[in-house]
C-alpha cells in the first residue's frame, strides 16, 4: 500500500517554516514521516496513486508507523481518534474540521480530505503516572497521562514541535518496550547480559541506563559525565560533570562541563554552555544557549542565541497559558509551557520572557540598561548605579 503526503504550505510561525520542516528527534519532519511509511511496510509515494487505495496524508501531519498500520485495515475514511483521552495529551490549538479528526486517510480518489467520512481508529492508549511533584506543580501534568506507540497530531502551531517531540520520544519507548516484551526468554536473558556488562557488571540503576545509552561515531564523553538512556550522533562532545539524561544528541552537539540537560532534542551543531541547564526542550540545528536560570519546555530555533541570565517563565499557578494564534491569544490548555525564540534571533542577558511569548526570527531583545554601569561619578563611596550612572552617596548616607 502506497502513502502520499499533500502539501500544504502553511507556515508555522514565529518560524515560518513549510510543515515539513518542523525538527522531530533532532530531523525534518518530512523524513520523520518517509521513515515512519518505510517502518509500517508501505511504500513512499511521489506522485498520486491512481486506480488504487492508498494512504492520504497532509506535511503538517506527525504521525507513527503503527497509526499507519492500523489505518491502512481500514476500507476507507478520515482517521478519527476513537479514545478521547487523545484530547488531554495534544490540546486544544489544533485546527481539525471536526474533533479528533486528522489530515490522515485512506482513500482510493483525489487527495483531498474533503468529503471522506471519519473512522474511528484505536491508538490503544495507556496511562503513564506521573512522577511525584510539589502540591504547587502537581495540576501541571496530566495524572495519569495518555500515551501511545501509536499517535497523530497536526503541527499547526509552535507549541506542537514541542508536543511531537515529546510524543515521539514516548512512542519510541512504549514501542521497543513492547518489542522486548515479545521476544523469546533466552534472548531476553542474552540482551540484558549484554546490557549488564555496558554497565561494568554492575547491577545499579545509574549504571544500567548509562548503559542503554547509544554513541555514533567519533564521540568525546568525559569520563566524569553521566548519560542516562540517550541517543548521540556523530562528532558529539559531552565535558566534564555535565549531566544528560533521556536526550536526542544529533551530530556536532557540544554539552560543556557542569551543564544539565533533561529530556531534550538537540539538533546539528547545537550547544549548551557551561552550567547550563535545560529540560523538555528542542534546540534547533545550531541553537545555541548559555549558562540561565533553567530553560524548560521551549523550543530555539536555528542558530538562536541566548545569552547568560536569560530567562523564561514556564508554570502558570492559576489559569492554562496562553499563546498567540491568528492574531489572538488563545489558550493552550497547558499550565506547563515556556517559549519559542526564532530562527536567528538573539536573548540578552537579563531578558525575561513570560510564558507562552514567542520572539520573531532575527529579533534581537535586550535586557533593562538601567542598573548596568556606564558612567562613574567621582566623590566619596559607597556608590549606586542609578539610570546607568556610578551616584556617589557618601559615608553618611549608607544604607
Amino acid at each position: 500500500m502506497k502513502v502520499f503526503v499533500v502539501e500544504t504550505g502553511a507556515p508555522v510561525p514565529p518560524f515560518n517554516d513549510a510543515p515539513g520542516e518542523v525538527i522531530v528527534l533532532g530531523r525534518r519532519l518530512i523524513d520523520w514521516q518517509k521513515e515512519e511509511v518505510e517502518e509500517a511496510g508501505l511504500e513512499w509515494a511521489t506522485e498520486v496513486p491512481v486506480g488504487e487505495r492508498y494512504i492520504l496524508a497532509s506535511d503538517r501531519t506527525w504521525f507513527t508507523r503503527g497509526t499507519l498500520a492500523r489505518l491502512a485495515e481500514v476500507p476507507a475514511g478520515r482517521l478519527r481518534v476513537a479514545e478521547s483521552a487523545w484530547r488531554l495529551t495534544v490540546g486544544p490549538l489544533q485546527d481539525l474540521t471536526e474533533p479528533d479528526t486528522y489530515e490522515l486517510a485512506v482513500t482510493s480518489g483525489e487527495p483531498t480530505f474533503e468529503g471522506l467520512e471519519p473512522v474511528d481508529v484505536q491508538l490503544g492508549l495507556v496511562y503513564d503516572e506521573a512522577p511525584p511533584l510539589h502540591r504547587a506543580m502537581a495540576h501541571a501534568v496530566a495524572d495519569p497521562a495518555p500515551v501511545s506507540e501509536n499517535g497523530v497530531l497536526q503541527i499547526d502551531h509552535w507549541v506542537h514541535i514541542l508536543l511531537a517531540n515529546r510524543l515521539a520520544m514516548a512512542a519510541t519507548i512504549h514501542r521497543e518496550r513492547r518489542k522486548f516484551d515479545e521476544l523469546n526468554v533466552l534472548v531476553k536473558i542474552w540482551k540484558m547480559l549484554g546490557i549488564w556488562l555496558r554497565a561494568g557488571f554492575s547491577l545499579r540503576q545509574g549504571a544500567l541506563m548509562q548503559a542503554l545509552t547509544s554513541q555514533g561515531k567519533n564521540c568525546r564523553v568525559h569520563p566524569t559525565a553521566i548519560l542516562e538512556g540517550c541517543v548521540l550522533g556523530d562528532d558529539v562532545t559531552v565535558g566534564p560533570y555535565a549531566v544528560v539524561r533521556g536526550s536526542v544528541l544529533r551530530d556536532g552537539v557540544v554539552i560543556d562541563e557542569h551543564a544539565v540537560v533533561n529530556g531534550c532534542v538537540l539538533g546539528d551543531g547545537a550547544r549548551v554552555d557551561r552550567r547550563g541547564m535545560i529540560n523538555l526542550c528542542v534546540l534547533y540545528p545550531g541553537a545555541h544557549v548559555s549558562n540561565g536560570w533553567g530553560l524548560q519546555f521551549s523550543v530555539f530555533g536555528r542558530e538562536a542565541f541566548t545569552a547568560l541570565s536569560a530567562m523564561i517563565y514556564d508554570l502558570s499557578f492559576k489559569d492554562p497559558i496562553k499563546v498567540m494564534k491568528d492574531g489572538e491569544r488563545v489558550s493552550t490548555g497547558l499550565y506547563f509551557l515556556g517559549a519559542a525564540i526564532g530562527h536567528r534571533a538573539i536573548l540578552g542577558g537579563r531578558t525575561v520572557l513570560g510564558y507562552g511569548a514567542e520572539v520573531p526570527n532575527d529579533a534581537t531583545l535586550v535586557g533593562p540598561a538601567h542598573e548596568a554601569l556606564r558612567i562613574w561619578e567621582e566623590g566619596p563611596g559607597p556608590h549606586r548605579v542609578v539610570d546607568g550612572r556610578a551616584k556617589a552617596l557618601g559615608r553618611q548616607t549608607q544604607e
